[in-house]
């Protein structure tokens, strides 16, 4: 039931958390890692390692740590984001700076996250699994709106 006293920030935070606790991450990047061969071989070699060691406990850690490691599961939201889109009200005319278009106040505005995400101007072979996109150098190197899994926070505006 919606209550309209509620913040949007309380209802985007009540709807994420559930959502990531179902295993949608998790899930997905298995289900991206196994499609992958290049990245299975290595997670298989990285783990046949580690069994013949025979450390169990060593080898689910590592399992764990691959399953939850930040640039794996950043670059499967980014091919699987849980809200393809977000939609916004325009809060106040507003002119797209070099265009001469304006969005008029109240104007519903779509932002396409699963678009965005597979842009090839924003992120090169867009299609393929490559966590290696959200390494620390490379993070700095993109905007930080060009990565919207979540979209970009219930007060985020374009201005």
């Amino acid at each position: 039931m919606f209550n309209n006293s509620v913040s949007t920030a309380q209802t985007d935070e009540e709807y994420r958390t559930p959502y990531a606790r179902r295993g949608h991450n998790k899930s997905w990047t298995a289900w991206t890692a196994a499609r992958d061969l290049e990245l299975a071989q290595r997670a298989i070699q990285r783990f046949s390692t580690v069994l013949l060691m025979k450390y169990v406990y060593v080898c689910l850690i590592n399992i764990h740590y691959f399953l939850n490691n930040d640039m794996t599961i950043s670059e499967t939201l980014r091919l699987y984001p849980p809200a393809p889109r977000v939609d916004r009200t325009c809060t106040k005319d507003y002119t797209l700076p070099g265009t001469g278009i304006t969005i008029p106040r109240g104007q519903k505005v779509i932002i396409p996250i699963y678009s965005i995400h597979h842009d090839p101007r924003n992120y090169s072979e867009p299609d393929k699994f490559d966590p290696e996109r959200f390494s620390p150098e490379n993070k700095k190197q993109r905007s930080p709106i060009l990565y919207l899994p979540f979209g970009a926070g219930p007060r985020n505006c374009i201005e």
